[in-house]
């Protein structure tokens, strides 16, 4: 391995290209460093800052005790801008789908739901609880609660044809703007049976409210598998 680049970004090449000749897929383990070491003539610590670098653009995890694996694809967010899952999924590729958990009116919503929609006492909300999918693997849980008399006429599937927000399009609401909190967390037993997921595998709670002018129109608490996902932002230094 020769030239003026440095010698651990010419073995990301290589390594990268050793990944698609052997049609190596998410959960597929690499071979050990000591033999990368020897298949392409580098030191430990080139390889080392190699597959860190991979590790960092999400190409490879490293399981401690076990090894470095090719990682699950993940859905790229922008965190400064807002657009629904299943659109910034179909934008990187990946072919999202959509179960239905639970689809109903509730008539004595917690006081958290209450608090967040600004409902009077007595209204009742519309609770949407769906399964996301990315190529057929579980993704996230979205529980979404919604005024009723907002959408006395909530139609289900309509949403699930063209999405919750074109719908709300449909229903005049058109410039909705909203704050976004992202948090780690204990997923529930439930929800770990959802998503497939094992004790150790870490979540992502994701809460969302957007407002039609001053008043809410949606609260909804997503749950991301943390291989699902992956943030991105721009910043500027002043």
């Amino acid at each position: 391995m020769l030239g003026k680049i440095p010698l651990y970004q010419q073995l990301i090449e290589e390594l990268v290209k050793y990944i698609s000749d052997e049609k190596l897929l998410p959960g597929d383990q690499i071979i050990t460093e000591p033999e990368i070491s020897r298949k392409y003539g580098v030191s430990r610590a080139t390889v080392r800052q190699a597959i860190q670098e991979l590790v960092n653009a999400g190409v490879l995890v490293k399981l401690h005790g076990k090894g470095t694996f090719i990682a699950e694809p993940k859905v790229k967010m922008n965190v400064t801008t807002f657009g629904s899952f299943s659109s910034m999924a179909k934008e990187q590729g990946f072919h999202p789908s959509t179960k239905i958990l639970c689809f109903q009116e509730i008539m004595e919503p917690t006081d958290k739901v209450r608090k967040r929609l600004l409902l009077e006492p007595g209204e009742s909300v519309i609770y949407l609880n769906r399964l996301r999918y990315l190529d057929g693997n579980p993704a996230l849980i979205e529980k979404t609660y919604i005024p009723q008399r907002l959408f006395p006429h909530f139609d289900l599937l309509k949403v699930e044809k063209s999405g919750l927000y074109n719908f709300f399009k449909e229903c005049g609401i058109e410039n909705l703007k909203g704050s976004e909190r992202f948090t780690a967390c204990i997923p529930t037993e439930e929800e770990k049976k959802a998503l497939e997921i094992l004790d150790s595998d870490p979540c992502i709670r994701v809460r969302r409210i957007m407002n039609d002018g001053e008043t809410p129109v949606e609260y909804t608490v997503c749950i991301f598998k943390n291989k699902t996902l992956q943030f991105e932002s721009e910043i500027e230094v002043k």
